[in-house]
């Protein structure tokens, strides 16, 4: 009735032809697992990339075409009968598993930082991410094998690798960490500077992976000194958006920029609002009784250097 059917809707039709309704297994599985549940809003597509990361397992290949093809790596003798049809099932089941534990890892703020699922960086990296797990799990060196996957998420953050098209990127990645988990002598990847950082925008990639990393650092609200929901952060300016030409910029836009925006409770920021820093800093300080040492201490979380800190004041 002209709603466009996206991948996942097509191969839910296709293998009704097995008496499989992927549906209910997506259904199930938001049931079973609580993180999935938790993305599944913000991610839409998750539902497709356990599928990606089926295949990508099966026979190394996250493609559309490859997608739409995935019941053929089950067939045997051209037949898709009960032993493939449990054959697929165990395989939703682990791979939701395995995407439970992305998101899981993901959300650890002490790993890679992402307090929201709006900050992930590139959603497109979770099915070679899970998929990447599963290559690792129930080896000998599987802590190593886990280190090398968190130095593939992070070298790929910051630049514009998945930004594009991502398929051949990832079936590409996905080769050479197997590759790299084989042989640890040499890293398939290289150092990569990044450029025009203060000129991302909010929501992209790069902007996200800045997020991730100040929450890495354990940034502590302005007024809250150790939150206790530290989903309820959200990124904020830290010189108000409504000085911009107190601050002799040529253009608004730079005071949009990420070395401007940190994680701060909703409430905290209507609180300080437009005051400037030096004003807002000397409120808190006096409200809460600490010193300049402390405030510093507390802001520093946020990735805010001295010299910054001296530029608040």
């Amino acid at each position: 009735k002209g709603t466009p059917l996206g991948t996942f809707d097509l191969l839910n039709a296709r293998f009704r032809l097995y008496k499989i309704v992927l549906q209910n297994l997506w259904e199930k599985t938001k049931d079973d697992y609580p993180n999935v549940e938790s993305y599944a809003e913000e991610i839409e597509k998750l539902n497709y990339y356990i599928l990606q990361t089926m295949s990508l397992v099966k026979k190394g290949a996250i493609r559309k075409k490859e997608i739409l093809r995935l019941d053929e790596a089950y067939k045997t003798s051209g037949k898709f009968d009960d032993a493939q049809k449990k054959e697929f099932e165990d395989d939703w089941n682990d791979i939701s598993r395995l995407t439970n534990e992305v998101i899981k890892r993901l959300s650890d703020r002490q790993v890679y930082g992402v307090v929201d699922p709006k900050f992930v960086p590139y959603t497109v990296m979770v099915p070679i991410f899970a998929a990447m797990l599963k290559k690792a799990e129930g080896r000998a060196d599987e802590p190593t094998c886990k280190n090398k996957i968190r130095y593939w998420y992070w070298n790929n953050v910051f630049i514009e690798k998945y930004s594009g098209s991502t398929d051949s990127q990832g079936e590409s990645d996905f080769k050479a960490m197997k590759d790299w988990f084989e042989n640890d002598s040499q890293s398939p990847f290289n150092f990569e500077p990044i450029e025009d950082i203060e000129s991302s925008k909010q929501g992209a990639a790069d902007y996200n992976g800045i997020m991730c990393l100040i929450a890495k650092k354990g940034a502590k609200d302005f007024r809250k000194d150790d939150p206790a929901d530290y989903g309820q952060l959200e990124d904020h300016h830290i010189f108000p958006k409504a000085k911009w030409k107190e601050y002799g910029l040529p253009e608004q836009s730079e005071i949009h920029s990420i070395f401007n925006r940190t994680l701060i409770f909703e409430k905290t920021n209507r609180i300080i609002h437009d005051k400037n820093p030096s004003q807002y800093l000397k409120e808190i300080m006096k409200e809460q009784k600490i010193n300049e040492k402390k405030m510093r201490e507390r802001l520093s979380t946020h990735l805010i250097s001295e010299k910054a800190f001296e530029c608040m004041k």
